[in-house]
C-alpha cells in the first residue's frame, strides 16, 4: 500500500475506509465509524459526540458524565478528564469539570450517580491501570438499569481490552453491554496508528458536518493495516488462540492461586 498511495485528502473516499468500517460493524453492532490515528483521540471523540447527542436534541444542560475509579482513558483534556488518578490530571487542571467518579463494582453508587443531567456513562470492561480489574457481571447489569432509567448513553473505551484481547470482539460483549460510543485504538492497526470511533445510528444522525475532524484519520495505509489486522483476528485464527491461551493460562494461576494459598497465609500470620 505504501507503494501505490499513503494517504488522500479527506474530501476523497477511498474504498478501504468503507471495508473497515464494514469489518468493525460486523463484530460490535454498531453501523457507524469516525476514524482518528489513536485510542486517545477516539475516546476524545466519543466524548464530543456523547455531548453533541444531546445538544441535538435540545438538552444542552445535559453534559455530565459518570467515570469509574482507576480508569484510563488518556492524556488529551477531554479523556483525561475522565481518567481517575489525580498524579495524571492535577498539573494539567482545571479540565472538564461535570465529571462524577464511582467505584467500580458500588452498583448503589453508579445508581445515584447516574441522573437525568448525565451525558454518557464511561466504562472499560477491564480496567488496565494499577492492575487487571474486570466489572462484573452484576455491576453491568446496574449499568444497563442506569441507562434504561435516565436514558444516559454508554461509552465503551475498548482500546486495551477490545478486538480479540478478551477472547470475544470487544470486551463489552462478555458483559452483555451495549454501548452507544465505542473507542478502538492500538491493536486496530497493528502498529500503525490508527483509531475508531464506533457510533449507533441514533448518536450519528445527530452529528453535523465538520463536528468533529481529522486530517490523517482513515488514510489508505492506516486502513490497509488495519484490513490485515481485522483479517487475521477474524479469519486468521487469532481470536481462536486468544481463547485457547487465555484458558490455559487462566487455569495455570487458578492452580497455582490453590497451590500457595496456605503458604500466604502462613507467611501472614508469621508477619503478625
Amino acid at each position: 500500500q505504501a507503494r501505490t498511495l499513503v494517504h488522500t485528502s479527506n474530501l476523497y473516499f477511498h474504498e478501504l475506509q468503507g471495508q473497515v468500517a464494514s469489518r468493525l460493524a460486523s463484530l460490535s453492532g454498531l453501523p457507524r465509524t469516525f476514524f482518528c490515528n489513536s485510542g486517545t483521540e477516539a475516546m476524545e471523540g466519543c466524548l464530543k459526540f456523547a455531548r453533541r447527542y444531546w445538544h441535538t436534541g435540545g438538552c444542552a444542560n445535559r453534559a455530565g458524565f459518570v467515570a469509574l475509579e482507576h480508569a484510563f482513558h488518556g492524556r488529551t483534556m477531554g479523556s483525561l478528564s475522565v481518567t481517575w488518578d489525580d498524579h495524571y490530571r492535577e498539573p494539567f487542571a482545571p479540565l472538564l469539570q461535570d465529571v462524577a467518579w464511582v467505584p467500580a463494582g458500588d452498583e448503589a453508587a453508579l445508581a445515584a450517580a447516574v441522573s437525568e443531567r448525565t451525558a454518557a456513562i464511561v466504562v472499560e470492561a477491564i480496567q488496565g491501570e494499577g492492575g487487571v480489574r474486570p466489572l462484573s457481571l452484576a455491576f453491568a447489569a446496574a449499568v444497563r438499569e442506569a441507562q434504561q432509567r435516565t436514558g444516559a448513553l454508554l461509552i465503551a473505551d475498548e482500546v486495551q481490552c477490545g478486538l480479540g484481547r478478551t477472547g470475544h470482539a470487544f470486551g463489552y460483549q462478555r458483559l452483555g453491554l451495549q454501548p452507544d460510543l465505542v473507542a478502538v485504538g492500538k491493536a486496530l492497526g497493528a502498529g500503525m496508528p490508527v483509531g475508531a470511533v464506533l457510533l449507533s445510528e441514533r448518536v450519528a444522525a445527530a452529528l453535523a458536518p465538520g463536528d468533529h475532524g481529522s486530517t490523517y484519520g482513515g488514510n489508505l495505509l492506516a486502513c490497509r493495516a488495519a484490513l490485515v489486522f481485522l483479517d487475521t483476528l477474524t479469519t486468521g485464527g487469532l481470536l481462536e488462540n486468544v481463547r485457547r491461551v487465555g484458558s490455559y493460562l487462566g487455569d495455570g494461576l487458578t492452580r497455582l492461586a490453590e497451590r500457595f494459598a496456605s503458604w500466604w497465609r502462613d507467611m501472614g500470620t508469621a508477619r503478625l
